[in-house]
């Protein structure tokens, strides 16, 4: 449950940093704005709506002769709430040690995002290299690369 809480939390954390900076990652990914704020407000319906049918759901979930008890709503709430927290500061602690200038937050927090699914898609432990490239691809033009390659040791020794 708690590798599903964090998915899910995941795509909640990367869906609000898409509608609070879209403008910005439109100019890093060929994307209208629009496109991208819907894309993460749909993100957020679809994660609201699933609870709201997860709190309705009383009997367990059955997938052929298996079956599993759901989590209590509030479990599953603060599940979602901490891997978001977990997330943020991740995403802040990287942030802080990166040369400062040309991102905000919420945009780094978008590409952050962006890195850590992909990290975990690879199966690669800790996402390592993936998440490093997909980095320092994403801050090439923002940040100095020798900059970001510095920030990026520094957050993988804490």
């Amino acid at each position: 449950f708690g590798n599903v809480a964090f998915a899910i939390g995941l795509a909640a954390f990367t869906a609000g940093c898409l509608m609070l900076a879209g403008s910005a990652v439109a100019r890093i990914v060929p994307l209208p704005i629009i496109l991208l704020r819907c894309a993460g407000a749909a993100g957020l319906l679809s994660i609201i709506s699933g609870l709201l049918i997860w709190a309705s759901r009383r009997e367990p979930l059955r997938l052929g002769r298996f079956s599993f008890e759901m989590p209590s709503l509030e479990n599953t709430r603060l599940h979602l709430l901490a891997s978001t927290v977990d997330l943020a500061a991740a995403a802040g602690a990287l942030w802080f040690v990166l040369p400062r200038g040309g991102i905000d937050f919420f945009t780094f927090a978008a590409i952050f995002s962006a890195a850590t699914v992909l990290g975990v898609i690879s199966r690669l432990p800790g996402g390592l290299g993936v998440f490093e490239v997909v980095m320092l691809l994403a801050l090439s033009g923002i940040i100095p690369s020798d900059g970001t390659l510095a920030a990026l040791r520094i957050y993988r020794g804490v």
